[in-house]
């Protein structure tokens, strides 16, 4: 058995036999073992605090804007007008031009798109008796002299109306509103005769 030793971990002689002692003493005890298996991982850790915030970054760009814009135009010098058959609604009194995109030609009431995009058209007439099939009145828009949309009525004394949504790819584009009642047709003699508005 060896001797605890104060100055060193074990004695270098036994002082019983004063061999040199190569066991550790009790006090140490053996030499370590095998690592031993891995333990099961303990329960997560409460979080920690929320950092400082950190410097506000830098101003992004201006995004694009969706404005609209285009022509509303009027016609009034048309009062007691017939329109024939096929023939193209004249409009004479801009009221509003916002888009250098679409033109508008009062001699021949051609309206050019000049910029790919949709499109949305508004127009209304005064008439004062068609010469539509039992008793109806008709006007389309036409897209490069091509029928695209038709507003029919079987209202031939008063106000009617249309509607249209054009999308266009190439340019130009010539737009027009005109009678395709099977026969004439007579705007009424009230001070303003229609209205059309084309915008995007």
């Amino acid at each position: 058995m060896c001797c605890y030793n104060q100055k060193s971990r074990y004695n270098r002689r036994c002082h019983f036999c004063a061999r040199p002692c190569t066991c550790f003493c009790q006090r140490w005890g053996g030499p370590p073992g095998p690592q031993g298996p891995q333990g099961i991982q303990g329960e997560k850790g409460e979080s920690g605090h929320d950092g400082q915030q950190g410097p506000q970054g830098e101003r992004g760009e201006t995004g694009p804007q969706n404005i609209l814009s285009g022509m509303q135009i009027q016609m009034t010098e048309n009062s007691g007008t017939i329109i024939k058959q096929d023939d193209v609604f004249i409009f004479d009194d801009i009221i509003l031009e916002l888009d250098p995109n679409i033109t508008y030609n009062s001699a021949s009431g051609e309206f050019t798109i000049h910029k790919p995009g949709n499109y949305a058209i508004h127009w209304w007439l005064n008439v004062d008796g068609a010469e539509g099939l039992s008793g109806t009145a008709q006007a389309s828009i036409l897209v490069d002299g091509e029928l695209h949309s038709s507003s029919l009525s079987p209202v031939t004394t008063g106000q009617f109306s249309g509607h249209s949504l054009i999308t266009v790819t190439t340019t130009p584009k010539v737009i027009t509103l005109a009678n395709t009642t099977s026969g004439a047709m007579r705007l009424s003699n009230l001070p303003m005769q229609g209205g059309f508005l084309i915008y995007s």
